[in-house]
């Protein structure tokens, strides 16, 4: 059975797609930078008026994925608050320089997730080996992945069945910024 997950940049924008019958909301600030963790203040409010299950996101800066040590910590202590808060899940992720999944650090992340369900972001759709990034996220137990395919539009459609077909483990999530018009 299908979910529709929508990202919400708001607590009105995440109340209005509960109303609208969404089944779970990606909670951001910052949409110009693509996503970025949403202030304490905003993810109290959230847990206090939302009842749908919200994933926090949790990326500390827009552009690439790759993060400083200094970043690397406050992606860190930003799942801790999150965490301690209550909530489900978390979206995140991060990448090496050579385009693949950081798994020491991920591995670090998953830890202090314990409990949570964790969605790899968009940083897949700059991995360098799409289809090794899918094992190597199954081997860390992510639940979903999210991905525009790499690519907008049917121009990525290809790549979202093979990822679908292939998935031994997390969700593929079809979004972020891709426009699908058929069924993947």
């Amino acid at each position: 059975m299908s979910k529709l997950e929508v990202c919400c940049y708001s607590v009105d924008c995440a109340l209005t797609a509960e109303l609208a019958g969404a089944d779970r909301i990606e909670l951001c600030a910052g949409q110009r930078e693509g996503g970025l963790t949403s202030s304490y203040g905003v993810l109290a409010e959230a847990r206090s008026r939302v009842r749908l299950p919200v994933h926090p996101i949790v990326r500390p800066r827009g552009g690439d994925f790759c993060y400083s040590d200094s970043e690397f910590r406050t992606i860190q202590y930003d799942i801790q608050r999150i965490k301690e808060m209550g909530f489900p899940g978390v979206v995140v992720g991060g990448l090496d320089e050579e385009g693949h999944i950081d798994l020491p650090r991920m591995k670090v992340l998953m830890a202090l997730c314990g409990g949570m369900a964790v969605t790899f972001h968009r940083a897949f759709d700059l991995c360098l080996n799409p289809h090794m990034a899918l094992q190597q996220l199954t081997d860390l137990g992510v639940v979903r992945v999210l991905t525009s395919s790499q690519q907008q539009a049917e121009n990525g459609l290809t790549l979202l069945r093979e990822l679908i077909r292939a998935s031994r483990g997390p969700i593929i999530m079809a979004g972020a910024g891709g426009t699908f018009d058929q069924p993947a």
